[in-house]
């Protein structure tokens, strides 16, 4: 598809396209299947028959390749002697409570509420899965500096469907945390100087700031105004910078 058209293309219809290809590609077999079997060697399969097989294919398939990728896991981690975290199981058909649960939780609260509750049931790391798409909740430290820092070559961020450089591209970009190879490996060379020892010992500088920046928001609040904090942290970063290049403070 040319550039031009693919721009004019809404992001939905290639997903939604990409998706029904998998997923009817069993049903589609089947139905050629029955027309080979009919040319070839004269075996005639009644329409209903087809159609019923064709279309229970499709939850038949889905269910064993769900099957397939947690044997896949168990018996990968028993070879390298790891534990599965704990899961969090609903209790509805595939996890929709669940679904439901953190979709209250972003519209009434925050997202972060209802997990942030569960840790302290299953631990700092568990499992979670729903409609069968599992993922992993951690606030445990060594396990966010093993994925963004010891261990980062073996968390790949990319991949064949790239669901996490997709999912955190708002948030990181194609930076050095959400890059791979040689992209990382350049972007880790462009920033590697500014975390020197040097550049990261104006503890006492940002401190300040962020005692102003926090009795500036306290007197707002006091007032009974609201505070725009992306502009506060926006000016957090930007007066300690000018203050290192200019040597010179901002109020």
């Amino acid at each position: 598809m040319p550039p031009s058209l693919y721009r004019q293309v809404p992001p939905g219809w290639p997903y939604l396209i990409g998706r029904l290809t998998v997923h009817l590609a069993p049903a589609v077999g089947l139905v050629l299947l029955s027309r080979v079997l009919s040319a070839v060697f004269d075996v005639q399969a009644s329409v209903l028959l087809v159609t019923l097989a064709a279309t229970l294919s499709v939850p038949a398939v889905y269910a064993l390749r769900i099957l397939y990728n947690e044997w896949r896991v168990r018996r990968k981690a028993a070879s390298l002697g790891a534990i599965l975290p704990p899961r969090w199981d609903g209790k509805s058909f595939g996890n929709l409570d669940l679904l439901d649960f953190f979709l209250e939780q972003f519209y009434k609260g925050y997202l972060g509420d209802g997990a942030w509750n569960k840790m302290e049931e299953l631990g700092n790391f568990h499992a979670i899965s729903i409609l069968w798409d599992v993922t992993y909740l951690t606030i445990d430290a060594n396990v966010v500096k093993a994925v963004l820092a010891t261990e980062f070559a073996d968390f790949e961020k990319g991949g064949v469907r790239e669901v996490f450089r997709d999912a955190m591209n708002s948030v990181l970009g194609t930076g050095v945390f959400n890059a791979d190879g040689e992209l990382w490996k350049f972007h880790r060379m462009m920033t590697r100087p500014y975390f020197s020892r040097d550049r990261i010992s104006h503890f006492e500088l940002f401190d300040r700031h962020a005692d102003v920046a926090i009795r500036k928001m306290k007197e707002r609040f006091r007032g009974g105004h609201a505070v725009d904090f992306q502009v506060g942290m926006i000016d957090l970063v930007m007066y300690p910078g000018i203050s290192v290049i200019l040597s010179f403070g901002l109020a």
